[in-house]
């Protein structure tokens, strides 16, 4: 099948316009918080139409000039008047559009971006409420993997007894109607506890295996973003440590320390 360059330029058009925009953003804004946010956005955006670029290279394909297109323009020469927030609201219209834009082309490199882009909209959702974003729920954004179920237990617990009492209810109550003998309603009860035991415990082995199965392939797509995007880690890193307490510069110098050793920053990253 012939490679898609049509829709690798229009990718990389669209991560260069977003770039281009948030670049212009961190020059405008006054806050030096939200302008370190804008220039870490625009360095994800960059980082993305690298990809695009290369693969439209390797496809024989001219790459077009880098220039931002007349509404990314308009877009900025709002903000340099009105303000930042006043065109946020459009750009996180515009992340989503891009995350759904990436989710229904797939592969292994739309996949990822799609959830980047969703974690970009979150932080600009962020940045427009003058709040800053909690780091964690921004990581839990873009790599779905870390979200995990909680109170399993319990649920399987609740859950195994109704289902237990009420299909062997039913199942006696059945038989019962039949006009079956006493002798025969106690076998039945019998045969039915015990399927609803066997079924119950083969079903929560299966469920557990495959729960073990998802954890095993967070820790190795952990371990394959510290491979290809040590940066990117790093950066993650120190918001976590922001997040403890620590401070910007602090929490960058202990996340490249952590890096130097990538077992030790894989386990902080995957707990």
């Amino acid at each position: 099948m012939a490679p898609r360059t049509d829709v690798w330029l229009q990718n990389l058009q669209d991560e260069r316009d977003g770039a281009a925009l948030y670049e212009g953003l961190a020059a405008v804004e006054k806050n030096a918080d939200r302008a370190a946010s804008f220039a870490e956005l625009a360095h994800g955006e960059r980082r993305h139409a690298e990809v695009w670029r290369r693969k439209l290279e390797r496809a024989g394909v001219a790459v077009p000039p880098d220039r931002p297109s007349s509404r990314i323009r308009t877009l900025l020469w709002i903000a340099k008047r009105l303000g930042s927030d006043a065109v946020i609201p459009y750009i996180v219209a515009n992340e989503a559009g891009d995350a759904d834009k990436y989710a229904k082309q797939g592969g292994d490199d739309a996949t990822p971006m799609a959830e980047e882009e969703r974690a970009h909209q979150q932080v600009l959702t962020g940045l427009g409420g003058a709040r800053p974003l909690e780091a964690r729920a921004a990581i839990a954004t873009r790599e779905r993997w870390h979200r995990g179920g909680r109170g399993g237990s319990l649920r399987a617990a609740i859950f195994g007894v109704n289902d237990g009492l009420l299909s062997n209810l039913s199942l006696v109550l059945g038989v019962a109607g039949a006009g079956a003998d006493s002798h025969t309603l106690m076998v039945t009860g019998f045969a039915g506890l015990l399927a609803g035991a066997f079924s119950m415990a083969v079903g929560e082995f299966t469920s557990v295996a495959s729960q073990r199965d998802i954890l095993a392939r967070q820790v190795e797509l952990e371990r394959r973003e510290l491979a290809e995007a040590p940066e990117e880690e790093t950066a993650e890193l120190a918001l976590i440590f922001q997040q403890k307490g620590l401070s910007a510069d602090h929490a960058a110098r202990t996340a490249a320390e952590l890096l130097k050793n990538p077992e030790h920053a894989l386990d902080t990253l995957v707990r």
